[in-house]
């Protein structure tokens, strides 16, 4: 039972280096891939993925290029298809990880846990020239839980340091296809995981995310943020009642009016 590691680029020829290191220098007994989705980069960002994986000495890596670019969604969904493995982190080509033993402590906590569906870790946050961004992230002081309560609110899980169960969401057709057209998908892709078992964070601090007016996430203007925010949790609540996960759907309405502004 090993780990699938998906990272997702588009034009980072000036941050992929880092992500790439930052896999090479993990500390895994078990069998570890590399998938490498680059969504048709118009700058140098493939050729440093190849120089990098060389240079590292990468290996079970698997690196592809899209003719066209699809956008994130469409990628990251044919980056879970490919995947083999019970487990899956990600780790997208701006962000990297600082702790080699990030992916061993998170697969021995899984492993010894079967009623968690995931686990990620604190994070520090960057500019892009790798300046620390103070209080950029929720400075959270302690590990804890996190509950199936916090569905369809904002969830304290950072996709840079996340390693998830499978829990067969990537044979599940249904579920990449409303992935496909979640505005956030990676706060889709928490959510549902909630519904399979409780998560767990780490207070150490594992991984960097890095803000940049490139990001999809913040390089997106805060009402555009918001206003994709709230479609998504909408495509969620619909997609539990759909798939019969009533008491995921009844929490997640009671966060939407709740919480409206996020």
């Amino acid at each position: 039972m090993s780990i699938s590691v998906i990272c997702l680029t588009f034009n980072h020829e000036s941050f992929v280096e880092k992500a790439i290191k930052g896999f090479a220098l993990q500390n895994m007994s078990s069998e570890i891939e590399f998938l490498i989705f680059d969504d048709a980069s118009n700058d140098l960002t493939f050729d440093k993925i190849s120089n990098s994986i060389k240079f590292f000495d990468l290996k079970n890596t698997v690196c592809l290029r899209n003719e066209f670019n699809l956008g994130v969604n469409k990628n990251f969904v044919n980056a879970l298809k490919t995947t083999k493995y019970k487990y899956i982190a990600i780790c997208e080509g701006d962000d990297f990880w600082i702790d080699s033993d990030k992916l061993n402590k998170q697969f021995r906590f899984l492993e010894s846990n079967p009623n968690f569906s995931f686990c990620c870790t604190n994070i520090s946050v960057v500019n892009n020239v790798d300046e620390i961004i103070p209080n950029a992230w929720p400075n959270k002081q302690k590990s804890f839980v996190i509950s199936k309560r916090l569905l369809g609110n904002a969830l304290p899980i950072p996709t840079c340091s996340l390693l998830f169960r499978s829990n067969g969401i990537v044979t599940d057709d249904h579920f990449l296809e409303r992935l496909a057209k979640a505005p956030w998908p990676d706060f889709f892709l928490t959510s549902w995981l909630l519904t399979f078992g409780k998560g767990y964070f780490f207070e150490e601090k594992t991984a960097v995310y890095r803000q940049h007016q490139q990001g999809y996430f913040t390089g997106a203007p805060p009402k555009i943020r918001l206003k994709k925010s709230r479609a998504t949790r909408w495509i969620f609540f619909w997609f539990c009642i759909k798939r019969f996960r009533l008491f995921s759907a009844v929490i997640c309405f009671k966060n939407i009016v709740r919480f409206p502004n996020f």
